[in-house]
């Protein structure tokens, strides 16, 4: 590279305008609304799959004693949301992150400002699985007694 060419690297990179850093920083903060979103939609989900399941336990349980049931098991519906639920969440993660990770090599900055939105993304994940796993093997919430 010659002298002229590196003087006009040096001018190129001290004249770069300042509303692209103002773009780049409304787009990670667009990111971040949108994943903050998508936490909000899968906790209101993942308790709307808890209470259907435990609400239809209870009329589970009088369709079995009248032999009216289609299944056996009554958190079929409950567990169906929250996996769906989950991979969902799941997709929007990763995209978040890509998507974060471009922004942040865009940027050029060495810190990577989209740390703190995936780790509550990764929590609730872990969350939602632990609460799957704890309706899988869940047992009745009023046993019947006979």
């Amino acid at each position: 590279m010659s002298a002229d060419d590196q003087e006009i690297r040096r001018r190129a990179e001290s004249d770069v305008d300042p509303r692209v850093d103002l773009a780049i920083e409304r787009t990670v903060l667009a990111l971040e609304r949108t994943q903050l979103a998508w936490i909000r939609t899968a906790l209101g989900m993942l308790a709307a799959a808890v209470a259907m399941d435990k609400g239809l336990e209870v009329l589970h349980q009088d369709r079995i004693a009248a032999g009216t049931a289609l299944v056996r098991h009554a958190h079929v519906a409950g567990l169906s949301v929250i996996a769906v639920t989950l991979l969902l969440f799941a997709g929007a993660t990763v995209s978040y992150y890509r998507q974060g990770t471009r922004l942040v090599n865009l940027s050029g900055t060495s810190t990577q400002k989209i740390g703190w939105i995936l780790w509550q993304s990764l929590f609730l994940i872990a969350l939602g699985t632990v609460i799957f796993i704890a309706l899988w093997f869940d047992k009745p919430l009023f046993p019947r007694s006979e």
